[in-house]
């Protein structure tokens, strides 16, 4: 009777787990075009276009579950986005060869330079600092 009981309560917490991961169709797709396209940037192997599709999975869902805070609290969301970014670059960076992360870094860079250029801009503009951030978080 016990290990009909454990057995029951296992499989239970299996499904419980199983359903929460279930993947958000929308996200699902973006990390399929992004995982095409970086896997094409960085030349990378089937191994690494796997894990480069796990990352990517992890992040659009992680954005999906913080765009809730855009319009209710713009400094969270902008911090969570901003990690979210963050520990993608990271796991990306740490998943390339020596030979795959200069692309990688000069990416990183030119992405910066827009970055600056667009709050250049938009600080021109008379745009408050903290639209500014919104829309720098939003470019990535």
């Amino acid at each position: 009777m016990k290990k009909l009981f454990f057995l029951g309560s296992l499989f239970l917490m299996t499904t419980v787990v199983v359903s929460a991961q279930q993947q958000d169709p929308q996200a699902y797709g973006k990390a399929q075009e992004m995982t095409s396209l970086l896997a094409q940037a960085y030349n990378l192997d089937e191994n690494q276009t796997d894990k480069m599709f796990k990352i990517q999975i992890r992040k659009y869902n992680d954005i999906n579950l913080v765009a809730s805070l855009r319009d209710q609290d713009q400094q969270l969301y902008v911090r969570k986005m901003n990690a979210i970014f963050d520990g993608a670059n990271a796991s990306i960076e740490r998943m390339l060869t020596k030979a795959q992360q200069p692309t990688f870094r000069q990416q990183a860079i030119d992405l910066r330079k827009r970055k600056a250029e667009m709050a250049r801009q938009l600080q021109a503009q008379g745009i408050a600092p903290k639209q500014i951030e919104l829309a720098l978080v939003e470019m990535e």
